[in-house]
C-alpha cells in the first residue's frame, strides 16, 4: 500500500514543481540556487547518520543544526545588506583583507563539494547496474563535469539556473511524496509495525562532537552571497531566508517521519545509501525512488556550487575573470579532484572549509556592527564566531 501512495503522489507533487508560473518567479528563481545546494545529500545522510549517533533525539538535534545554519546565515545577510557596498569599494581595509581571506576558504569548500556531490552521483548511478568500481566512478563523474561546465560556458549563469530549476523541481517533489507517504505509514500503522527509534550509546559530549560536524548538512544558503550579477542585495536575502527555511522545514518533517524506521542502525554499518535499506522494508517503491531523488539532489546542489564558486571567482578579481572563464577553471580543479584523493578526504576538507568560512563572515559581521555602534549585534555575531571556531575545533566525522 505504501508503495502505490509514494507513487500516487509523486505523480501529483512533481508535476506541480514544474508550473510555468512558479518556476518564472523571479524570488523562486533566486531561491533554488541556495535551496539546491542545502537539499544536497544532507536529507539522504541526516536520517541514518542521526539515527546511528543521538537516537530518538534526532529530531532536537536536527532542529538545533538548523538553528545553528540560521544563525550563520544571519551573519551573511546582514553583510550582503550592509559590508558588500563597502567591500566593492576597497574599503576598510580590514574588512576587506578578512573578505579576501573568507572567499580563499570558500573557493577551497566550494571545489571539494562539487567533487563530493559528482562523485555521491555517479556512485548512485552506477549502483543501479551493481558497478562499484572506483575507476568508473571517476569516470562518469568526470564526464558530468565536462557537461556542467560546457553548458556554464555556452549559456552562463542562465544555463546552469535552468538546470538547476528542473533538476530541483523533480527533487522537491519526490521529497514531499516521501515524507507525505512516511507520515502516513506513521500515522496509519499499527504501533508493532514501525520498529522505535534507537537509543545512542555514545557518550553526550562525543554525540555533541558528531552532530557538530553534520553542520554541513544544512550548508549552501551562502551562494545568495555570490549572485549578485543576477539578483539585487534584497531579493538575495529574502531568498536566502526563505531556502534555509523551507529546506528546515523539509528536514524537520524528513527526520521526523524516518526517526520510527532507525532500527538497530549503528555507526558501523553506515554507508552513504543506508538509507535506502531503511526505508526499503516499508514498500518496494522507496528504493528507486531515493535513488531518483538522490541523483536530483546531488545534481543540482552541484549546479548550485559551481554557480556560487563562479561568482565568487568573478567578485574576488574584480571580475578580470569572467563568469565563463571561472566555470573552466572550476571544470579543471573538480576533474582533477576526482582522480587524486577519496571521496571521504573530500568530504573532511569541505566541512572544514565551510565552517572556516562562516567564522570568517561572522568576524567580519562582528567588526563591522562594532564600528557602526550596534552593540547587540556585535555581542550576537561575536558569538557566532566562537561558535565556529568551536564546531571547527571539536567537531568529528561520524564513522
Amino acid at each position: 500500500m505504501a508503495s502505490w501512495v509514494l507513487v500516487g503522489v509523486s505523480v501529483f507533487a512533481v508535476p506541480l514543481m514544474f508550473l510555468p508560473r512558479l518556476q518564472n518567479n523571479t524570488l523562486w528563481r533566486a531561491t533554488v540556487t541556495p535551496l539546491a545546494s542545502i537539499i544536497g545529500s544532507g536529507f539522504l545522510l541526516a536520517g541514518p547518520v542521526l539515527g546511528a549517533t543521538v537516537g530518538q533525539w534526532a529530531i532536537p538535534a536536527m532542529a538545533g543544526l538548523i538553528a545553528l545554519g540560521y544563525l550563520f546565515g544571519e551573519t551573511i545577510r546582514y553583510n550582503i545588506r550592509h559590508v558588500e557596498p563597502l567591500i566593492t569599494r576597497g574599503s576598510p581595509r580590514l574588512l576587506v583583507s578578512v573578505n579576501e581571506v573568507a572567499d580563499v576558504a570558500l573557493s577551497l569548500a566550494y571545489f571539494v563539494s562539487i567533487a563530493y556531490y559528482l562523485n555521491l552521483f555517479s556512485a548512485f548511478f552506477l549502483s543501479i547496474f551493481g558497478v562499484a568500481s572506483a575507476i568508473a566512478i571517476n569516470t562518469l563523474t568526470t564526464l558530468v563535469v565536462a557537461v556542467i561546465g560546457s553548458v556554464g560556458v555556452a549559456w552562463g549563469f542562465r544555463g546552469l539556473e535552468k538546470l538547476i530549476v528542473h533538476s530541483v523541481s523533480l527533487k522537491l517533489g519526490l521529497i514531499a511524496a516521501l515524507v507525505i507517504t512516511l507520515a502516513g505509514a506513521w500515522f496509519f500503522a499499527p504501533s508493532d509495525a514501525l520498529s522505535a527509534a534507537v537509543s545512542a550509546t555514545q557518550a553526550p559530549f562525543e554525540q555533541l562532537r558528531v552532530v557538530l560536524g553534520l553542520l554541513i548538512l544544512v550548508q549552501g544558503f551562502e551562494t545568495s552571497r555570490y549572485l549578485g550579477e543576477e539578483f539585487d542585495a534584497e531579493t538575495r536575502v529574502r531568498s536566502m531566508r526563505l531556502a534555509q527555511l523551507l529546506s528546515g522545514g523539509i528536514y524537520l518533517v524528513f527526520i521526523a517521519s524516518i526517526t520510527p524506521h532507525f532500527g538497530s542502525i549503528d555507526t558501523a554499518t553506515l554507508t552513504e545509501t543506508s538509507v535506502i535499506g531503511m526505508l526499503s522494508v516499508v514498500g518496494v517503491a522507496f528504493a528507486p525512488v531515493l535513488i531518483v531523488a538522490a541523483l536530483a539532489s546531488q545534481f543540482s546542489a552541484s549546479i548550485a556550487d559551481t554557480s556560487g564558486a563562479s561568482g565568487l571567482i568573478v567578485e574576488t578579481t574584480r571580475s578580470r575573470v569572467s563568469h565563463r572563464l571561472a566555470i573552466t577553471l572550476i571544470t579543471a580543479v573538480v576533474i582533477s579532484l576526482t582522480w587524486s584523493i577519496g571521496i571521504f578526504q573530500i568530504v573532511a576538507l569541505g566541512s572544514q572549509a565551510f565552517v572556516l568560512y562562516y567564522a570568517l563572515q561572522a568576524a567580519i559581521a562582528t567588526i563591522h556592527a562594532g564600528r557602526t555602534k550596534k552593540a547587540p549585534l556585535a555581542l550576537l555575531f561575536g558569538l557566532t564566531t566562537l561558535i565556529g571556531i568551536a564546531v571547527l575545533v571539536l567537531a568529528i566525522p561520524a564513522a
